[in-house]
């Protein structure tokens, strides 16, 4: 049994919904990934829940994954095998479609992270990883590997290229697949709807507070 089947409605006009259970999809290990060293992936998501911690992707599976990213709550967590969890600084909404990237540069020993092409935050590279051959016969694994809470929601365009990519090649990547509102509407339900109507009244209301404050 699989957690995921084929949508209609995607970033490229289709993608891949999960539902959060612990059977993900699996990309084999691949000699020509062997010798990477400075790499970069980027992704589209679109979750629907992002309650307790749920893994997003994973080098390696479970506890013994080289590198996992996961989240935690809205938060988006990097993972190092079991005892090291770093806080990207990226945070997700439901039902919202968002584009991450993670550049790993083992020469500068920096990792950078993106969102819809800002530059969130960078940490230094873990010590205990800059010193192995990242894909060497491991699989990745998205939504689950084994978790028994894996990532629910629509995932489009997962890359990874073998190279460091830019800020401005982010953003490109980025710009090529930004949903167009009037589609993303078509695809939205009622629920959906309604519930970013109340997010525009709530911001609304804020920046009423905000000018009364002000006048005052």
């Amino acid at each position: 049994d699989f957690n995921y089947e084929w949508s209609e409605s995607g970033v490229y006009n289709k993608s891949v919904i999960f539902n959060g259970s612990a059977k993900g999809m699996v990309i084999h290990e691949t000699p020509s990934l062997n010798e990477i060293e400075n790499f970069s992936i980027l992704l589209w998501v679109n979750p629907s829940r992002l309650n307790d911690v749920r893994l997003i992707f994973s080098l390696g599976e479970m506890d013994s994954s080289k590198f996992a990213v996961r989240t935690q709550q809205e938060k988006v967590i990097l993972s190092f095998g079991k005892n090291m969890h770093i806080d990207t600084g990226i945070t997700l909404e439901t039902n919202l479609w968002q584009h991450l990237a993670f550049v790993f540069d083992k020469d500068k020993k920096m990792i950078t992270f993106y969102l819809d092409g800002t530059l969130v935050n960078q940490i230094d590279y873990p010590e205990s990883f800059s010193g192995t051959a990242v894909f060497l016969n491991t699989p990745l694994y998205l939504a689950s590997a084994g978790d028994r809470q894996g990532y629910a929601g629509m995932m489009d365009d997962f890359k990874l290229f073998s190279k460091l990519l830019t800020q401005d090649e982010v953003i490109e990547n980025q710009k090529q697949g930004i949903p167009k509102v009037e589609s993303d509407i078509e695809t939205l339900s009622l629920a959906e709807i309604k519930t970013r109507i109340s997010r525009l009244e709530q911001k609304l209301g804020e920046l009423r507070q905000e000018k009364i404050k002000a006048d005052q």
